[in-house]
């Protein structure tokens, strides 16, 4: 079961490391690192389901998981837009939106 839950975490960082670089290849994003992107996608997600996670057993108040990940994914891809034709959103990344019908943003994704 191990090696199946590592293939498909390759799985997952090899999409991600596939989609940062056809952004920078339709100069979307900088020139970045793409494996070291992917990896702190990854860092983050997992710290987003731990937060998640922890105010959930304790009880506590915070924004959804939902509109945590939207807000840390695109100051994500903020950060890979600087210095590109491709402006990030106008609103600020910290802005929680209670809209239920928006997805989490994934970098990338079109």
């Amino acid at each position: 079961m191990a090696k199946a839950a590592g293939e498909g975490i390759a799985q997952i960082r090899a999409h991600l490391v596939d989609l940062i670089e056809a952004g920078v290849r339709a100069g979307q994003y900088q020139t970045a690192d793409a494996n070291q992107s992917a990896d702190l996608l990854w860092a983050l997600f997992l710290g987003l389901l731990q937060a998640n996670d922890t105010r959930s057993n304790l009880d506590l108040e915070g924004p959804s998981f939902a509109d945590s990940a939207r807000n840390t994914f695109q100051a994500v891809e903020f950060g890979l837009q600087a210095g590109t034709s491709h402006p990030a959103p106008q609103h600020s990344h910290m802005a929680v939106d209670n809209n239920a019908s928006q997805q989490p943003v994934i970098v990338g994704a079109a």
